[in-house]
């Protein structure tokens, strides 16, 4: 349709329906739209307009004439929309049946093209299978083996393909050509074994037939490859296969199979060898059957399944799994009988964990492989086991307790730094408990499950908790001691010691079982533990352990040991509590004549060379250097620091409180009491500390404003009196008595009898 564009407005109109009706046929349905938006427009507009002087505005009425001619167009375009657009859609209509009818055409032919695909790989495993059964007749072992690589190509072509009927008829003809090589190979393998005297033994270790360049070892090698070659896939997902446990590889297999038969002999059935409480026998000829043949894996096979570029497989750990495997199943058919027998139980147990540990050290099994320590783990002889680790730990703790020299300290090796031995005092019951911890630890610490590991941790927890109450009883004089056990109480070694020496036994074993839980918290093993209990107790909660001991919910910890070190913690400060305070109640007890003598009315002696320690005063100067020697001999350094300081503590509470706020003094006793406490008081710490000086300051700046002469005194007082708070405080430090304040040093000054008339005066 040829519209004139010659008039703008036209334009305007025309460039308006192209912007919105746009390129596509199929947006001419807006044609209705756009027809009523303009005439809303034309109304609006002639509303506006007043119609009667359009005569007289030529311009507005040939405006309107133009519109309506638009209109007149727009109503023409949109009958012609309605006719292309009935036109296009019985076009699209007719050409909906053309692809409906090809797309049918198009489904046949790719249905086609895959059952065509179907029967070329059916026909292509078939071919193959006959292919490799010509090459079995023809004795092309070669051919063979590549034949049946080429069936396993396949199925890993088609591990994605959903023809499940297809994928279980070629894991069939697999594993049927599997099995027939499999048993093929074997026969000439095992031959080949035949005559290089495998397995082998000292009388053949090193026969000339082992070397590389052998014609029997080349053959071995070749049907080695051959065995490596027709291991079976992987299993197939789309077959809802479940992946089976790695197997060991086909020609180890078949070098274990005559050492399997040898072990079967002699350690089942009624032979001799098969001892049930000699388990070491069998764990040994294992151990010797990899040490004897490890050097022909290593060197023989190992260098076959490089050149097949199987990098995965190693053929040492192989062959020791193998024969591990043979323990294994022995210790299955073993363990529930010698569970009845506590001792045969823990002897197979013990050997057990020292074969593992063998594996290990001697023979570099990886940690990543569980040894020879699953039926270990089985839960009825992992629940016997650690029943059995309970009893024999509480057992032994029950005699710790009774020995005669359980709290002596044990004498430290020659070999040990001399400088530790002042400063190390170790017990013989911290020492015995802490191996058994310790051996524990390294008995179960191979287990490859963390659960099991920490069913044990959560026993060293209950035996730690155990001691430490046992410690608790032994450090009261009144109590006897008790095991955990249903055993009346134990008396014995322990309790016939002194009550200091008990006390500071008991703190020197505390104190080394809080710094060895501190370090063994730093170890791998403890650090991994912390870890799995934590992951634990986010999943579900809480242990069991934990209920039984802390019904709150459970805290983030640093360690395993974080609430065990806290419990020995407080209980060590308890301890070192009670030590003081019998040390200070034994001074106090010496003290009491010292405390009444005369100090209001002795003799001044001017030189100082002529004073010595006040009569009354030698008693309990005498028990507190007695004990503090005492102390320094039995306790640690750490332990006795601690004590000696809460001594110095409450004695010069003691002498401030009881003694000197409770005399008066003359000038004479004023001068005793203060050469007795830096000439004789302070000389007693001297040697533990370079400035005991800081630790009796109460004391020392009382005995200083005791000694001031009398003007100096006089004038403090008055300055105490009159001054402001800082003058006094600036006039006290002057002296040197920083920590009383000026009550203290009032009521001091009021104890001089020099003052007393300034006293009255003043107060």
């Amino acid at each position: 349709m040829n519209i004139p564009t010659q008039n703008p407005i036209r334009l305007k109109v025309i460039e308006r329906l192209n912007k919105e009706l746009g390129k596509d046929i199929k947006n001419l349905n807006k044609i209705d739209v756009i027809k009523t938006q303009l005439i809303n427009e034309k109304e609006t507009a002639l509303k506006k307009i007043d119609l009667e002087n359009v005569e007289a505005h030529t311009i507005i009425k040939d405006a309107i004439n133009k519109l309506n001619k638009d209109i007149e167009s727009i109503d023409k375009i949109n009958r012609e929309f309605e006719t292309y657009s009935t036109n296009a859609i019985q076009y699209l209509g007719t050409t909906n049946d053309i692809v409906k009818h090809l797309q049918d055409y198009v489904n046949k032919i790719k249905s086609l093209e895959i059952i065509i695909e179907y029967f070329n790989i059916s026909k292509k495993i078939q071919n193959i299978s006959n292919e490799l059964y010509q090459s079995i007749i023809e004795h092309d072992d070669e051919l063979s083996v590549t034949l049946y690589a080429n069936l396993c190509e396949i199925q890993l072509n088609l591990r994605a393909c959903p023809a499940t009927h297809l994928l279980i008829y070629l894991k069939d003809v697999i594993h049927h050509w599997h099995n027939y090589l499999k048993d093929k190979f074997s026969v000439v393998f095992d031959e080949i074994l035949k005559q290089i005297k495998w397995p082998f033994v000292n009388t053949n270790l090193t026969s000339p037939i082992l070397n590389s360049n052998n014609e029997s070892i080349i053959k071995l090698q070749t049907y080695c490859e051959y065995l490596l070659q027709i291991q079976l896939p992987p299993p197939n997902e789309q077959l809802q296969e479940v992946p089976s446990t790695y197997t060991i590889c086909l020609p180890i297999q078949l070098l274990i199979r005559p050492l399997k038969k040898r072990f079967q002999y002699h350690f089942y059935g009624n032979k001799q060898t098969n001892r049930s409480d000699k388990p070491e026998w069998y764990m040994t000829q294992i151990l010797t059957w990899i040490r004897d043949h490890q050097q022909f894996i290593q060197n023989i096979i190992q260098p076959v399944i490089n050149r097949l570029a199987m990098h995965h497989i190693n053929a040492r750990i192989e062959f020791m799994k193998g024969l591990i495997q043979i323990c294994i199943d022995k210790l299955d058919n073993e363990l529930p009988t010698l569970a009845y027998d506590d001792a045969l139980f823990s002897h197979c147990v013990d050997e057990t964990l020292g074969m593992d540990r063998e594996l290990r050290t001697v023979y570099n099994l990886p940690i990543s492989q569980s040894g020879c320590l699953t039926p270990l783990t089985n839960p009825v002889i992992l629940q016997k086991w650690l029943n059995m680790e309970k009893k024999y730990a509480l057992e032994k703790m029950d005699s710790i307790f009774t020995s005669s020299t359980a709290l002596q300290n044990i004498i430290l090796n020659d070999d040990d730094d001399n400088d530790n031995v002042d400063n190390i005092k170790i017990t013989e019951c911290g020492n015995t408990f802490i191996t058994l911890l310790k051996t524990m630890s390294e008995r179960y610490q191979s287990l490859p499950q963390p659960g099991h590991r920490l069913q044990f941790l959560d026993l060293q927890l209950d035996l730690l908790d155990d001691f430490r109450i046992r410690l608790l009883q032994l450090s009261h004089p009144d109590n006897t001691l008790t095991s955990s056990s249903t055993t009346p109480g134990i008396t014995g070694g322990p309790l016939s010691l002194s009550f200091t020496s008990r006390i500071s036994y008991i703190l020197n074993t505390i104190s080394y079982i809080i710094d060895t839980l501190i370090e063994w918290s730093e170890t791998i093993h403890f650090i991994n533990l912390h870890y799995f209990k934590s992951q634990f107790i986010k999943q579900h909660g809480h242990t069991d352990s934990e209920l039984s001991r802390n019904e709150d919910e459970p805290k983030e910890t640093d360690s395993v040991f974080d609430e065990t070190i806290s419990l020995y913690t407080h209980m060590k400060n308890d301890l070192i509590s009670m030590l003081t305070e019998t040390v200070v109640l034994d001074v106090k007890a010496r003290s009491r004549s010292y405390r009444h003598d005369t100090w209001n009315t002795m003799q001044y002696i001017n030189d100082d060379r002529s004073l010595s320690l006040t009569t009354s005063g030698c008693p309990m100067y005498q028990i507190l250097a007695t004990r503090l020697h005492e102390l320094n001999e039995l306790l640690t350094i750490q332990i006795f620091t601690s004590v000696w300081k809460l001594i110095a503590k409450q004695i010069n509470l003691f002498l401030y409180d009881e003694l000197i706020l409770e005399n008066f003094f003359n000038d004479g006793g004023a001068k005793q009491l203060h050469y007795d406490i830096m000439k004789n008081l302070l000389p007693l710490f001297a040697q533990f500390t370079n400035k005991p000086q800081i630790y009796f300051k109460t004391v020392i700046e009382a005995c200083t404003l005791l000694v001031l002469s009398k003007s100096t005194a006089i004038l403090l007082m008055d300055t105490l009196d009159n001054e402001s708070i800082q003058t006094q405080k600036d006039a006290l430090q002057e002296l040197g008595v920083r920590k009383l304040n000026t009550e203290d040093a009032i009521n001091i000054l009021k104890l001089r009898s020099d003052l007393r008339e300034v006293i009255y005066r003043h107060y």
